[in-house]
């Protein structure tokens, strides 16, 4: 991983997100700030900070199963799988087999009423006041692991928090298999 400075804060507008689901690793075309992986089983799951985005990349057997980013950034069209651009920041919902996963959009930052296993968080350099963020944070068990993303944006005015919550069925992938 490549050592990056987060010296000067870097203005990004949560309208310029795009919520992707795919089946290719489009990771090496990603800047990693922060990363760390959970084996459970035959299952790796790679959390990925990227800049004030995410990226989970989930495997079996040494195989991709899905993709999910969550980034100010162009996903080439070829590799998307399922696509959503929050020019508006309504909420989005998206379910294929043994995964679901949701986004939403608050003025304020939301208490999490689930203690997480594990955090994977970065802060980046103050703006307007504010300490911008992502953290990653999951739960894992037999069946299924839970993770649920915050991104903090400051603006001069206000600030936006971008709350992802996805949910992988471990089980129902495996009857599939």
């Amino acid at each position: 991983m490549e050592n990056i400075e987060l010296t000067q804060p870097i203005l990004q507008y949560p309208t310029d997100l795009v919520f992707a689901v795919m089946a290719e690793d489009v990771s090496s075309q990603l800047t990693t700030l922060k990363t760390t992986e959970l084996v459970i089983g035959d299952y790796h799951i790679r959390f990925t900070i990227i800049g004030e985005s995410h990226c989970i990349t989930v495997m079996h057997d040494d195989q991709l199963i899905l993709q999910e980013v969550l980034a100010c950034t162009e996903i080439p069209q070829i590799l998307q799988a399922q696509s959503h651009k929050f020019a508006k920041l309504e909420p989005y919902c998206f379910k294929q087999m043994g995964y679901r996963s949701q986004v939403w959009f608050a003025n304020t930052l939301a208490m999490s009423d689930w203690q997480p296993q594990e955090q994977l968080r970065l802060d980046f350099p103050d703006m307007f006041g504010q300490t911008p963020f992502t953290s990653i944070v999951w739960l894992t068990n037999q069946q299924a692991i839970r993770w649920r993303t915050t991104h903090v944006y400051p603006l001069p005015t206000h600030t936006t928090y971008v709350y992802s919550e996805t949910v992988f069925d471990l089980t129902e992938r495996s009857n599939n298999d």
